[in-house]
């Protein structure tokens, strides 16, 4: 399940997210800013995104500061905290996107 992941809104803090993904049997987490029009990552700051999508793509394609890169989303029960089952029902349209995005950049 490593690579695995979610993105979900901090409700007490404006302009910040929270990646919640698996790595070594562990739920790890990354703050995601959204400033000026630009999502960045707390591990990867330089490298700006104008889309949230973009970033996501860039961490399935690229480590750039994360321990694994993503590979599947997953759904969350709303109102039940980030636990090891969020991560078992993986949403397949985020593995299409990638899989789309590297045969793209392949015959560019």
């Amino acid at each position: 399940v490593d690579g695995r992941f979610l993105v979900r809104h901090v409700p007490t803090e404006q302009g910040i997210f929270d990646l919640a993904f698996c790595f070594g049997g562990s739920i790890h987490h990354e703050k995601l800013f959204f400033k000026e029009a630009q999502w960045i990552t707390a591990s990867a700051p330089l490298r700006p995104h104008r889309f949230l999508n973009d970033l996501l793509l860039f961490h399935a394609g690229t480590l750039g500061g994360l321990p694994c890169r993503l590979t599947r989303p997953c759904l969350r029960i709303r109102g039940q905290g980030v636990t090891s089952s969020s991560f078992l029902d993986p949403a397949p349209a985020f593995q299409q996107t990638v899989t789309d995005s590297v045969h793209a950049e392949s015959s560019a």
